[in-house]
């Protein structure tokens, strides 16, 4: 399944430059757990808790 790109992935991943830890607050079912899994496989390295 193909994923959405998100506005706010640009944003994250300037502020995640400058400060080790990004807050993402938004509404329920809006694809914010999804991009931040993405860009800690991906393009920010890091690891991501399973719950």
């Amino acid at each position: 399944m193909d994923k959405i790109p998100r506005k706010l992935s640009e944003s994250v991943l300037f502020a995640l430059k400058h400060a080790s830890v990004v807050f993402v607050n938004g509404p329920r079912q809006a694809g914010k757990s999804t991009m931040v899994q993405m860009h800690a496989e991906t393009d920010y390295p890091a690891e991501y808790p399973n719950p």
